[in-house]
């Protein structure tokens, strides 16, 4: 059985071919097939061309922008230190254009935080100081509850008469209490913060970090792209999420006003003001860790 298949081989005619390079016959393109559609008069399938030019057209322009011989070249400390520069910069001018009233902003500040933290290659990686650096942490979520009006690392502030508004803390902390330290920049960016909402009222469990939160605005609020909205941003951001006030007077109690502001823009500020703090203050001293490890 194997000698007759041999043979059968032996004996299929061998096309000639039409091209030859280096010895070899050159691979002839399949032609593309067309693409079918359907003639509403007729009720027949049939060949649409102009959609045969568009995938044509995309495909072209998808081998353009491949580049399998591109170069790459390392960046320098100092030009990664620059960037930092700029990015803090821009973070900062960011924040206070947010502060005077520009919530727009808060699209900025998102993405210079993803570029200095959370990109495929964010800066502080780049560095070699994400192991090192000491991140600045105002969270308030370890604080009793029960003494405690905070949530995550933003507050409620009353306005006597008007109502209540969410705002970050800044460097306001829960009066009583010892403020929390500095933490390694894993344990700060994936520690749970901030709760959710849920039927019966806040539940103060902390389930989000404040990666997820960055994450949120990035990509729910178009700070790198508008994705689909998740209930859970849904959740954090329409009036799910709120704590209601009422004021006493002379004239009797007034009725329960809900607290205005979006929650998550606060904490996107703050977590903004946490690293404006930690690069200000604790950046140096990473740098200066880092190149003794490296010597040692």
């Amino acid at each position: 059985w194997v000698m007759r298949r041999s043979a059968l081989r032996l004996l299929k005619p061998k096309r000639a071919p039409d091209v030859w390079v280096s010895g070899r016959p050159a691979k002839t393109p399949r032609p593309a097939r067309p693409a079918k559609g359907l003639d509403r008069s007729s009720g027949r399938e049939t060949t649409d061309f102009r959609l045969l030019q568009d995938r044509s057209r995309f495909s072209s322009m998808a081998s353009r922008h491949k580049k399998p011989n591109s170069r790459v070249t390392a960046r320098s400390d100092a030009n990664i230190i620059e960037s930092l520069r700029k990015q803090f910069e821009s973070l900062k001018e960011s924040c206070l254009r947010y502060d005077a009233g520009n919530e727009i902003e808060i699209l900025n500040i998102s993405a210079r935080l993803r570029a200095i933290l959370d990109t495929n290659s964010p800066i502080i990686q780049q560095l070699k100081i994400s192991k090192i650096l000491m991140f600045r942490d105002t969270s308030t979520h370890r604080v009793d509850n029960d003494r405690n009006i905070c949530i995550a690392n933003i507050q409620c502030v009353i306005i006597p008469g008007v109502g209540a508004k969410w705002s970050p803390l800044y460097d306001d902390w829960p009066k009583g209490h010892a403020r929390a330290e500095d933490q390694p920049f894993h344990k700060w960016w994936n520690d749970h913060i901030m709760p959710r909402s849920v039927e019966d009222g806040l539940d103060r469990t902390p389930i989000y970090s404040r990666r997820d939160i960055v994450r949120f605005v990035a990509n729910q609020e178009g700070g790198a792209h508008l994705g689909q909205l998740e209930t859970d941003f849904d959740e954090l951001t329409r009036d799910n999420f709120t704590v209601e006030v009422a004021f006493k007077g002379s004239s009797g109690e007034s009725p329960f006003i809900p607290s205005q502001g979006n929650p998550v823009f606060a904490c996107i500020r703050q977590i903004g003001h946490e690293v404006l703090q930690t690069l200000d203050n604790n950046l140096q001293t990473a740098l200066k860790a880092r190149s003794v490890v490296f010597r040692e």
